[in-house]
């Protein structure tokens, strides 16, 4: 009888145990799900590259904006979207700044599959596995074509009448006064 209680015990711990294991892995898978969901919802670009950075997936938004479809980028760095307007200089800094402190942000111009330039704000941060090594390199950007184009407009109406397109009042004003300015330094 003490056996048949024994094994029932062993049993019952055994199917506790197994059923904390499938209550583990339901949550896990979840949190997979949940992640996958998020990734490719996003509205912005995201592109995950292993430690030496080519790429190894990326999102819808990043599909979109740049142009490219997964199978086309698979593989590729990030060189494959470089504009050209970034010296090499730049490119050190950022690689300096995220191997040092784990990411990097900042303003970046990349060109898309159809060869247009467009300026990005970019996130890049890295991944670590359990010995402490970079295992992957997250990016995540949006376009900022739009509000690079508001900014202009701004800019050109702070200094010209919206009406007649000719230069306003503040123009005039600041000419005048580097005019006046400079009169005064030549003693005029």
């Amino acid at each position: 009888e003490q056996k048949l209680l024994d094994e029932l015990a062993e049993d019952l711990a055994y199917a506790l145990d197994v059923a904390e294991q499938d209550r583990v892995s339901l949550q896990n898978r979840q949190q997979l799900e949940l992640a996958a969901t998020v990734f490719e919802n996003s509205n912005e670009g995201i592109a995950v590259t292993d430690c030496h950075g080519r790429i190894i997936s990326v999102n819808r938004a990043f599909c979109e904006i740049t142009g490219y479809q997964p199978d086309e980028v698979q593989g590729e760095t990030h060189r494959l979207l470089k504009s050209g307007r970034h010296d090499r200089s730049f490119y050190q800094v950022m690689w300096h700044t995220l191997l040092e402190t784990g990411r990097w942000q900042g303003e970046i111009w990349n060109r898309r599959k159809d060869g247009q330039v467009y300026p990005e704000l970019l996130s890049i941060s890295s991944v670590r596995d359990a010995q402490g090594s970079v295992s992957r390199y997250i990016s995540v950007f949006t376009d900022i074509s739009g509000v690079k184009q508001t900014q202009q407009q701004i800019e050109y109406l702070e200094w010209h009448d919206p009406l007649t397109d000719l230069p306003n009042r503040r123009m005039i004003c600041n000419h005048l006064a580097q005019a006046i300015d400079l009169a005064c330094r030549k003693e005029l």
